[in-house]
């Protein structure tokens, strides 16, 4: 067993401090402030070295110069140079001076190979125009420039660097966080070296307006996205670089408007009268930065610069939404409409009519399915009260019936400031610091999408539905370089980071409002409960709130030498993360079944099922009869920290002029996470115990648990044990301090012409956190700090006659509202009860992600500066993160072909059909590092710079992304082999132990393409002048009045070819057919929520046969040739068991009961991994720029922005059952206007 943590991380830390003072200067990771450099070989007209040739270079803004020397192989570089435009001058005895002009884009590695002719040093060759390097010619890295022009020019719906990223940059998804396949934490921002990243969620996709900085702010941004070079850890970094200010003074001003009163497009989910919603949205802000010059005090011209940015992002909107909401008759107990999607109606029963088990439970159908008024519960009249009435016609359990108005609230101000120093040739130093502060208030849709509640005499409006998500970001970063010899450069960056991030809901959600309902709230809790999730609208409520405060604090060191032909870049980072988690406040539920309107089904026996198409949540809800209860003693907060220690080092072989090689190591320590005052719970699965870093009287007394916890928990038998009693780590989780990942690269140019073609490639290991939400938010969220406590009607082990679905047999003992308010007991040592979980616990052994990646690339220059690039990617994700329910019970059919009797009732009828523990536990959950991931890629990029009026990018990506894990308990959990039917896994699988699954096992269950990545994009965007002005195509000849008029127009534009991929459904049993993929050559009148509507049979799904071609309820237009790829076992229209997959199972003692087939979970469905090709889509932003010159110095740019300016809004993908594709709603939002103003000076 491995030492435990204190040890190792003294030991780290030791390490660590050894290689730091072996350093012996301060220094850091140059890429990742932003900062590139300028490199090549001086050589005369024979193509001979020369050594000793002074280099300048000279910052054309600042004026601030570099100087360094060529060795005796005729090499140089210039590091430390940040993004812009410089000239180089080259001087060597007996030779002509060379001066050049080039563009130097953010952390790139320019080469400049100048030759050199002999003659008088005072005589000058200047080689014109400024040359921007599309091509790599130093390294394997697959990376894209976003510079300055495209930032400041190109559509930006929503002015946010991911948004350009996702249009600019081949192989990112998911909005601009994705990378090649990966998950969004493989991909870090950094802004002059600080991370910008919400380790909550990983990544920056889920609070993107409140993480990056204002686009205004950022000079230039450069996406690694493949084999980067061992000076970074994740698999793909973004590089954002700071604007810096100049010689001069420079800034500006701008304002944008959308408005509803004009270029608003109607939405296909907009009601028939459309009018435009509600939408105001403006960003507006300035920016200014120049020397820093204090009258009569101080000039900073050519060394004290400064640079500050402010931009309001502000929204008010009242975008539509399809929901479903109870019909009007329904909430006055008239359910004779409750038809579901097969036609069938849903007979209710009055529970008041329950006869005895002598009669089979029978019960009296209410007449025309309509309850009396007088039955409604307390708690169905004051919500449906609050819940809005449908504004159209069709049938909620088919289609959605009410027009929602999301009402959004969104304002995010955005500071960052900058100042830079040169202290003289050799030192230079900036300070960065940003702050973001948002505040959003939006529709929460959890667990469907649902309205929030009207006003009414007993409710606010807003109690329920609303969520708000306060962020603040707050960013710094300080950056030291220095030129210690002409060969050796040093650099240091110290950066801290603070985010916190809340998810709440607005205020006026919290109060007691189950003590007005009439509702247990044993733990007085505030706030909304959840109440009904599988209704037809559910109350997802208020009492979910969760959140984290993060501080990242990084120090970052990099060393640059070089010797010979090579290019030593060697350093060390020590990177500090604390964070502070307020876990899930899980809600108080009420649940409501069908069990209480349903009828008792003889044939399903002492499985006590209900008959097919009777009874429904609604109606339960309607008479109050609620399934189960439940109430949560919510968990403590998290407070923990990390720390990691890295080491790198890498050697850039300049073989020859045309042969680059890259070697590179790095090396990473992560010890385990601290969790202060050892505030930390896991789970022993080996040993069946709690495990804790301190005996249980300590977190008694520090409040944690309760003496009445612990003692219920060991009445029923769980076991405690300490960290060192179970031979665990004293963490809870061993160090993973010895992680090396090797880089290997290479770029060979072929030796023809100038333009010749570049062949490049690398193979690098990459790591990356999880998400805290996926991973350490978990520390304290499990017994004996937590406890779940609730009464159920559907539970054996909870039932008052110790059989399962009470309700289905008796008239309901309890009526929400009524005497529902202390139907939880939480308060005695037997309150809990067995089929208790632990939740989510994390395995001992949580590696960080590791990630492998490797290219081939090919890249052609061309004369007129574009560039070809074709790139052949991989990448292979191990270590990701995935949920393990190694207790889920068996489906009773699997239970009873197995066992050949019914599933066990009585108190341990939650426990004892479970595979890892029959008596005590329930569904437990281990999160656990089994994922992987592939993905298989072909690039092909074209980009022209902008030249002669004119630049553009194309681009192609097709991929093959394959994932199992690293979505937590989103997808791919895993099953126990306990779960399947016999015969069902493949004969001779290995399937592991209930300790640790195979990976064969887990492949058969998860592995299928990840269809968050298409399998085809195509991107495009550019920037154009228009020929209208004086001196071009059209308008040569004009005045100087007409040449204002007319002249100064551009267009920018961007837009994207994306395809779908969707996977069918798995939920029926019964017989199959080829799928047959009609697309949109199979229109269809689909009717069957009693509104015809437009649609397309996409593909042969199951659609009733009662359906099909049946006039007003059914689906009209199918072809005759149709036959569905999967029907239920049961399809035979007016059987007992139509649209079911009931089967009769003979049981040993020759008993006959009827259940439903459902043979194992996941990979047992012969369906369950078969993915269609969705609509492929297709939209362009154009923005139309003019630009006025008021003066030389002032400028105002105009500019009309359409997004989506075709209004060309797409098809989502079609019903993965029915096959059906609605029409009603649209994958890209429809065309907007919006108007800009800038005023630069």
């Amino acid at each position: 067993m491995r030492k435990d943590s204190s040890s190792a991380l003294k030991r780290t830390t030791a390490i660590y401090f050894v290689v730091c003072v072996t350093l012996a200067a301060p220094a850091s990771l140059l890429a990742q402030s932003g900062a590139g450099r300028i490199e090549g070989t001086v050589q005369d007209a024979t193509a001979a070295s020369i050594p000793g040739c002074s280099v300048r270079a000279v910052n054309q803004a600042t004026g601030v110069a570099v100087d360094t020397t060529s060795n005796t192989t005729g090499f140089y570089s210039i590091p430390g140079l940040f993004a812009g435009s410089y000239t180089l001058t080259f001087s060597a005895k007996g030779m002509k001076k060379y001066e050049a002009n080039v563009t130097l884009q953010n952390a790139q590695v320019l080469i400049l190979n100048p030759q050199l002719s002999v003659g008088d040093l005072a005589e000058t060759v200047t080689i014109s125009g400024e040359t921007i390097q599309l091509v790599t010619y130093d390294s394997g890295t697959v990376s894209t420039q976003l510079d300055s022009s495209r930032i400041n020019q190109l559509p930006q719906n929503g002015r946010n660097i991911l948004g350009l990223a996702q249009n600019t940059v081949p192989g990112l998804e998911g909005g601009g966080t994705r990378a090649n396949g990966l998950m969004q934490e493989g991909m870090e921002y950094s802004q002059d070296g600080a991370p910008m990243t919400n380790r909550n969620f990983g990544g920056e996709a889920n609070s993107r307006q409140a993480t990056l900085p204002d686009p205004d702010s950022v000079q230039e941004a450069k996406f690694e996205t493949l084999n980067s070079s061992a000076q970074f850890s994740t698999p793909a970094t973004v590089i954002l670089t700071t604007k810096s200010g100049t010689n001069a003074f420079h800034g500006s001003m701008f304002e944008t408007l959308r408005n509803n009163y004009f270029g608003i497009a109607k939405a296909r989910q907009n009601p028939p009268d459309f009018a435009a919603p509600p939408l105001i949205r403006n960003e507006f802000g300035g920016s200014v930065g120049g020397p820093i010059r204090i009258p009569k005090l101080y000039d900073g011209r050519n060394k004290s610069f400064f640079f500050y940015a402010y931009e309001r992002f502000s929204l008010r909107q009242k975008a539509n939404q399809l929901v479903r909401v109870p019909t009007v008759p329904m909430r006055s107990g008239d359910f004779s409409g409750l038809i579901n999607s097969a036609g069938l109606l849903q007979q209710l029963y009055d529970p008041n009519s329950t006869q005895g088990a002598a009669n089979n439970f029978m019960r009296t159908p209410f007449p025309n399915n309509q309850i009396p008024i007088s039955r409604i519960s307390p708690l169905a009249k004051t919500l449906y009260a609050a819940t809005p009435l449908p504004s159209r016609p069709d049938n909620p359990l088919v289609n959605a019936n009410l027009v929602d108005v999301n009402n959004t609230m969104q304002t995010v101000p955005n500071y960052t400031v900058r100042f830079d120093h040169v202290f003289n040739e050799n030192n230079r130093g900036y300070f960065r610091f940003t702050e973001i502060d948002q505040q959003q208030q939006a529709l929460r849709n959890y667990p469907s999408a649902s309205p929030a509640n009207i006003e009414t005499s007993e409710l606010p409006a807003g109690a329920t539905g609303y969520q708000r998500i306060p962020i603040q970001t707050i960013s710094g970063a300080a950056g030291y370089s220095k030129v210690i010899s002409p060969t050796l450069f040093s650099e240091t960056i110290l950066s801290m980071q603070w985010q916190r991030m809340y998810v709440e809901g607005p205020e006026v959600s919290y109060k007691n409002y189950e003590k007005q309902f009439g509702l247990p709230n044993n733990f007085g809790q505030n706030g909304f409960p959840a109440i009904g999730a599988n209704l037809i609208m559910p109350y997802g409520g208020s009492m979910w709130l969760y959140g984290m405060s993060q501080r990242l604090t990084t120090l970052d060191e990099n060393l640059n030498k070089i010797w010979g032909r090579h290019q030593f870049m060697f350093g060390a980072r020590v990177r500090h993360e604390k964070f502070g988690y307020m876990s899930d406040r899980s809600p108080d539920q009420i649940a409501f079944t069908n069990q209480a309107t349903a009828i008792y089904d003889p044939a399903t026996g002492a499985n006590y099922g209900a008959r097919p198409n009777t009874g429904y949540p609604d109606g339960d809800f309607f008479l109050g009869a609620a399934s189960s209860f439940s109430q949560i003693r919510n968990s403590p907060f998290n407070d923990c920290s990390l720390i990691e220690y890295d080491f790198y080092f890498q050697d850039n072989w300049r073989v020859s002029q045309n042969l680059t090689i890259n070697f590179g190591i790095r090396w990473e320590a992560h010890p385990a996470p601290k969790a202060k005052n050892d505030y930390l719970v896991t789970f022993d699965i080996k040993n069946k115990a709690v495990a804790l870093p301190r005996e249980l009287d300590y977190y008694v007394q520090q409040g944690l648990t309760s003496e009445a916890i612990i003692t219920n928990l060991k009445n029923l038998g769980v076991k405690f044990e300490t960290m060192e009693q179970g031979g665990l780590p004293s963490r809870g989780f061993y160090d993973e301090n010895w992680n090396f990942m090797p880089r290997i690269g290479f770029a060979y140019r072929l030796p023809y012409s100038r333009n010749s073609m570049v062949l490049r490639g690398g193979y690098g290991e990459y790591i990356y956190p999880v998400p805290v939400r996926n991973s350490i938010r978990y520390l304290t969220a499990s017994y004996p700090f937590t406890a779940s406590y609730s009464t159920s009607y559907t539970s054996a082990t909870q039932s008052p006659d110790g059989l399962p679905n009470y309700l289905l047999r008796n008239v309901p003992p309890v009526i929400t509202g009524v005497n529902s308010a202390d139907v939880v007991n939480t308060n005695s040592v037997t309150a809990l009860l067995p089929g208790i979980s632990t939740g989510t616990t994390l395995n001992s052994k949580y590696p960080p992600a590791r990630v492998r990646t490797a290219n081939m690339t090919v890249e052609q220059p061309f004369k007129d500066g574009s560039a070809l690039r074709v790139s052949y990617v991989y990448t292979h994700g191990t270590n990701l993160d995935q949920n393990y329910q190694y207790n889920n019970a068996p489906s009773t059919y699997v239970w009873e072909v197995k066992t050949g009797t019914i599933p066990p009732t009585g108190r341990f009828a939650s426990t004892a059909t479970r595979p890892y523990d029959q008596t005590t536990w329930g569904g437990n959950v281990m999160s656990m590092k089994t994922g992987w991931s592939n993905n298989s890629a072909l690039q092909v990029n074209y980009q022209r710079p902008f030249r002669r009026g004119f630049g553009y990018q194309m681009f192609y990506v097709y991929s093959r992304a394959f994932r199992v894990g690293g979505n937590t308990f989103r997808d791919n959990t895993i099953q126990p082999a306990a779960n399947y039917a016999p015969g069902v896994l493949p004969s001779g699988m290995d399937v592991g132990t209930i300790y640790e699954p195979s990976r064969e096992f887990n492949r058969y269950q998860n592995y299928k393409l990840d269809t968050a990545i298409p399998t085809h994009r195509v991107s495009f965007n550019g920037i154009a002048e228009l020929p209208f002005v004086k001196g071009k195509k059209y308008g040569a000849n004009v005045n100087r009045f007409v040449d204002a008029l007319i002249g100064g127009f551009e267009v920018a534009f961007a837009g994207t070819v994306v395809s779908q991929m969707f996977p069918v459904a798995a939920a029926n049993w019964g017989a199959t057919n080829p799928v047959e993929l009609y697309k949109d050559s199979v229109p269809v009148e689909d009717c069957r929520s009693g509104v015809c509507r437009p649609a397309y049979l996409w593909f042969n799904g199951y659609i009733a046969p009662n359906l099909v071609n049946s006039g007003s309820r059914g689906v009209n237009g199918v072809p005759a040739s149709y036959k569905p790829y999967l029907a239920p076992i049961n399809n035979t229209p007016g059987t007992p068991n139509f649209g079911n997959n009931n089967v009769t199972v003979t049981l040993k003692d020759g008993r006959q009961v009827v259940t439903a087939y459902a043979p194992g979970p996941a990979g047992a469905h012969p369906y369950s991994r078969t993915m269609l090709s969705g609509p492929t889509n297709y939209q362009t932003d154009i923005s139309l720029y003019k630009t006025f010159s008021i003066s030389e110095r002032w400028k105002l740019r105009i500019n009309i922005d359409a997004f989506n300016a075709f209004n060309i809004q797409g098809y989502v993908n079609p019903n993965a059952s029915d096959g059906i594709q609605q029409l009603q709603t649209s994958y890209w939002t429809p065309r907007q206007i919006q108007l800009t103003a800038r005023l630069s000076f």
